[in-house]
C-alpha cells in the first residue's frame, strides 16, 4: 500500500481510537477501549414476565458481542443489480473485434431497499425467498443472495450491501435527557452518558446536548466516508491487476476485515467493468494501427514491382523507337507501347498517392491509441488524487468534531453527581433480558438499555432508583 494510503489509514486508526476513548478523567485514554470485567447477578427466571437477571446465554458462554456479524434488529440496506448483454448496433457497426463486449448494469428497484432482521433471525426477500441474516457476515449474506438472484435471472447478477444499521441503545435514569441513540461500533457506557447530556444536576446547555449528538453523527459519517475512500483506493490501484486483491490491514483494524472485503468489492466491481471496457477498446485501437501498418506495408510492396515494370517499358520503347525511326516498325505499334508506359506510370503514381493516405491512416489509428491510453493513465491518477484527498479531508473533519465532542463531555462526566453512580445494562438475548451491572466503560451492544442509577432489586426489573 502506498506511503499516503498508509498515513491515512494511521490516522484514521486515531480518530476511532479518539471516539471510544472518552473517559471521565481523559477523554482519550486507552483504558476506554477495554471491555471491564462485568458482574452479573445471580440467574433467576420471572416465570410472569418471562425474564432472566444475570448474563445472557451468550455472555455466559464467555462470547463477546461482534458488530461484523448481522443481528436481529439490523436494518440492512442492499441493492440488486442485472447485467445486460447489450443489442446489436442497429447502424451495423463490426463489433466482431471485440473479444467481450461491455456488459450494462440495471438496477432492480423493486428488490432494492432496506430490510429489518426479523426476531428468528432472518430477512424476506420479494421473489427470492427467506434468508438467515443473524449471526452472518455481510459477506456470506451477500454470497447467498448472489446466488439466489442468480437463479431467478438466469443470468449474472451481483447484490451490494449498502450498509448495515445496527440497533439504537436507550439511556434512562440519572441523566439529562432519557432517550435513544444511533449505536457506533466501540460504543462504552460513557458514551451513552455523555450522549444523553451528561448526567441529570450537570451545567450542560440544551444547545451543548445538541451539539453533542451533531457531532457524534459527524464523527460516524466521517469515518463511514473515510473508510470508503480508503476502499476507494485500493480498488483503484487494483483495478489494473489480475492478481487477488489484499485488504490492508489498516482497512480491516478499522471497519472489519469482512466490512473492509465488502467495501472494496463494492468499489472494484465498477472498475473491473470499466478496465475491461478499456482493454476491448485498446485492443481494437491496436487492431486498427495492425491494420493499416499492413495496408502501408502491402501498398509499399506494390513500387518496386511497378518500378521494374516501367523500367521494362522504357527499354522496349527505345527499342522501338530505333526500328521506327528505321523504318521497319509501324507507327502504331510504338504508339501502343508508349500507351502500356503511360498506364503503368499512372499506376505508380495512383499507388504513391494510396500510399500517403495508408501512411495517414496509420498515424491516425497511432494517435487514437496513444490518446486513448494517455486519457485512461490520467483519469486513473485523477481518480486515486481524488480519493485519497477525500479520505484526508475526512479525517481532518471526524478529528474536529471528536475535539469538539470532548470539550462538551468534560463538563458532564467531570461533575460532582457522576461520582458514586452506579450503571447497569439492560440487554435482551434470546428472548430473555439479562441485568448486567457495569462501569464506564463497559462495552455496549445494540439494544442495550442503559440505566445510569441504582436497583434495589437485579430481579425485579421495575425496581430502579435514579436518585
Amino acid at each position: 500500500m502506498s506511503r499516503t494510503l498508509r498515513n491515512i489509514s494511521l490516522l484514521l486508526v486515531g480518530l476511532v481510537t479518539g471516539l471510544a476513548a472518552l473517559s471521565q478523567n481523559d477523554l482519550f485514554r486507552d483504558r476506554a477501549l477495554a471491555a471491564e470485567p462485568i458482574a452479573t447477578g445471580s440467574a433467576t427466571r420471572d416465570g410472569a414476565a418471562g425474564m432472566s437477571t444475570g448474563a445472557g446465554d451468550e455472555n455466559s458462554e464467555g462470547a463477546r458481542y461482534d458488530p461484523a456479524l448481522i443481528g436481529r434488529g439490523d436494518r440492512i440496506k442492499l441493492s440488486f443489480y442485472e447485467l445486460l448483454v447489450p443489442q446489436d448496433d442497429k447502424w451495423g457497426a463490426d463489433r466482431s473485434r471485440l473479444q467481450e463486449p461491455t456488459k450494462g448494469i440495471q438496477l432492480r428497484a423493486e428488490l432494492s431497499k432496506e430490510y429489518l432482521v426479523q426476531e428468528d433471525g432472518t430477512i424476506s426477500i420479494p421473489i427470492l425467498g427467506t434468508f438467515v441474516a443473524e449471526r452472518n457476515k455481510p459477506v456470506d449474506l451477500q454470497k447467498q443472495l448472489e446466488s439466489a438472484f442468480d437463479d431467478f435471472l438466469g443470468r449474472k447478477g451481483f447484490v451490494d450491501i449498502a450498509n448495515v444499521v445496527k440497533q439504537p441503545i436507550y439511556v434512562v435514569g440519572k441523566v439529562k435527557n432519557s432517550g435513544s441513540f444511533d449505536y457506533t461500533p466501540g460504543m462504552t457506557v460513557l458514551h451513552a452518558i455523555a450522549l444523553a447530556g451528561g448526567f441529570d444536576n450537570t451545567p450542560m446547555e440544551p444547545w451543548q446536548v445538541a451539539e453533542l449528538s451533531r457531532q457524534s453523527e459527524l464523527v460516524q459519517l466521517a469515518l463511514d466516508h473515510a473508510v470508503r475512500m480508503i476502499a476507494r483506493t485500493v480498488a483503484i490501484e487494483a483495478s489494473r491487476s489480475s492478481q487477488p486483491v489484499t485488504v490492508p490491514r489498516e482497512l480491516a483494524d478499522l471497519a472489519g476485515q469482512d466490512s473492509a472485503v465488502a467495501r472494496v468489492t463494492e468499489e472494484l466491481a465498477p472498475r473491473r467493468l470499466a478496465m475491461q471496457s478499456f482493454a476491448a477498446d485498446d485492443k481494437a485501437l491496436k487492431a486498427s494501427v495492425e491494420a493499416a501498418a499492413w495496408d502501408l506495408d502491402l501498398r509499399k510492396g506494390r513500387m518496386p514491382l511497378l518500378e521494374q515494370s516501367i523500367a521494362l517499358r522504357q527499354d522496349r520503347l527505345a527499342g522501338l523507337s530505333k526500328l521506327a525511326q528505321s523504318g521497319n516498325l509501324g507507327r502504331p505499334v510504338l504508339l501502343q507501347a508508349q500507351s502500356e508506359l503511360l498506364d503503368v506510370e499512372d499506376r505508380r503514381q495512383e499507388t504513391l498517392m494510396s500510399i500517403n493516405v495508408a501512411r495517414d491512416r496509420l498515424s491516425k489509428a497511432q494517435q487514437d491509441l496513444q490518446a486513448h491510453q494517455s486519457e485512461n493513465a490520467v483519469n486513473y491518477e485523477k481518480d486515486l488524487l481524488e480519493a485519497r484527498v477525500e479520505a484526508s479531508k475526512a479525517v481532518s473533519e471526524g478529528d474536529s468534531a471528536i475535539s469538539m465532542m470532548r470539550t462538551i463531555a468534560k463538563t458532564a462526566l467531570a461533575s460532582p453527581a457522576a461520582q458514586g453512580t452506579k450503571f447497569f445494562i439492560i440487554r435482551r438475548s434470546k428472548g430473555n433480558v439479562s441485568v448486567i451491572q457495569a462501569t464506564e466503560t463497559t462495552p455496549l451492544e445494540p439494544g442495550d438499555l442503559v440505566q445510569a442509577g441504582s436497583m434495589a432489586k437485579t430481579s425485579d426489573m421495575t425496581a430502579f432508583d435514579a436518585n
